[in-house]
């Protein structure tokens, strides 16, 4: 399978994935009797703070948008950054805290690689090692 067709069926799940996530969280949230109540800000703020690096991403690694506004690739990834490390820190807390079954190590894993590759990205470019930083979104 080429390259492209790979590329085009990862982001599809991807998109299908968070989705269907992001459908659970609600259906816990709003539906069932879960831990949540007493955490509505924490989980209001998640969802708020990471809704920029979902919308975002897939503008910062499209190749064909990075290489013709890399200034705007700049400006947006700077947001991203913000989002993800807010995103990345409430979902930790929530992962480690919630009650709703099979959740607890997803959310707590996912959220450390999100965390990590956030941070990660950050430092090498401002290192300006602009090779390690796209290892961070070039398969």
């Amino acid at each position: 399978m080429n390259k492209k067709i790979l590329s085009k069926v990862f982001w599809i799940a991807i998109i299908v994935l968070s989705a269907y996530y992001l459908y659970r969280g609600i259906k816990f949230r709003f539906f069932t009797n879960g831990n949540l109540d007493h955490k509505a800000g924490w989980y209001f703020f998640h969802l708020v703070t990471a809704i920029a690096p979902l919308a975002l991403g897939p503008f910062q690694f499209w190749g064909w948008f990075r290489k013709r506004f890399i200034h705007l690739h700049r400006l947006l990834g700077r947001i991203y950054i913000v989002g993800s490390i807010l995103g990345g820190l409430t979902a930790l807390y929530l992962g480690l805290t919630i009650d709703l079954e099979g959740s607890i190590a997803p959310l707590t894993l996912l959220s450390t690689k999100w965390l990590f590759m956030t941070v990660a990205a950050r430092v090498t470019i401002k290192k300006k090692n602009i090779v390690a930083h796209r290892l961070f979104y070039d398969p």
